[in-house]
């Protein structure tokens, strides 16, 4: 009985300790910050509707490994963007960005890029495109 007792404890101390690892929300994930692995928000799902900032509090997630916010309408992203080392997904797409912060390429542990659906320029694409090449060269980029 002690072992079933303690394997619940167990079960469910794990569930109220990484219970946001996975998060669905700024407000859910700003809790225990240094626990967020991945937050996924698509714009059209949010109770409140898109972004049309680029949520500040993302920058407090410093152990964030996969960054979805598609569907938003935010026009810019910050360059602490470039802080989070630790990206391994990152998605934008769906967005109202025209271009990016020089800080991306920092991301080098950086495996998915998806920009698809937003107003960058023809130009600009060129010129991301050539340098993603060079700066990001592992990187599986999707701007169309």
């Amino acid at each position: 009985m002690k072992k079933i007792i303690l394997l619940v404890l167990l079960a469910v101390s794990n569930i109220s300790f990484s219970q946001c690892q996975k998060c669905t929300s700024i407000t859910e994930a700003s809790k225990e910050p240094e626990k967020v692995k991945s937050l996924i928000i698509n714009g059209y799902m949010r109770p409140n509707g898109p972004f049309t900032i680029f949520p500040k509090e993302i920058e407090n997630f410093k152990n964030l490994q996969i960054l979805y916010l598609s569907d938003q309408q935010f026009s810019e992203v910050p360059e602490f963007i470039g802080n989070l080392t630790n990206l391994v997904e990152l998605s934008l797409a769906g967005g109202e960005l025209e271009k990016l912060p020089n800080s991306i390429f920092n991301l080098k542990k950086l495996k998915e890029l998806l920009l698809n659906d937003n107003n960058f320029s023809e130009e600009y694409l060129v010129e991301l495109k050539k340098k993603l090449k060079v700066e990001l060269p592992n990187t599986k980029v999707i701007l169309e």
